[in-house]
């Protein structure tokens, strides 16, 4: 009797470890589709940053680690490759040629 107890208390100390990796990668990977919903399919009439400047660490992501090609796969299948490989272009001559690209106005990764 007193076992099963302990067998809860370790499986409720087990949550954590299993709900924040899986709100990370749904975070990750609700990108592409919030892009879609918020600036349309592939039509390039998005800002830079668009409305949705809570990911910038996506944008790190992408710019910055291995994650590069599968993101980009799944903004294909999402429809918005097109403006993902055009911001991130954008991204990187920012960093060559040092423009100024704004981000979201009182956006927390603005200080980024």
């Amino acid at each position: 009797m007193g076992g099963d107890c302990m067998d809860a208390r370790r499986r409720h100390a087990l949550v954590p470890y299993v709900l924040v990796p899986l709100l990370l990668l749904g975070y990750v990977l609700s990108y592409a589709p919030a892009f879609r919903l918020a600036c349309g399919q592939g039509n390039g009439k998005c800002p830079m940053g668009g409305p949705l400047g809570v990911y910038r660490p996506v944008d790190w992501l992408i710019d910055h680690t291995p994650f590069e090609q599968p993101l980009l796969t799944w903004a294909r299948i999402c429809g918005v490759e097109s403006d993902f490989s055009r911001a991130k272009g954008i991204r990187r001559a920012s960093r060559t040629v040092d423009l100024d690209i704004p981000y979201p106005q009182g956006s927390f990764f603005a200080v980024w």
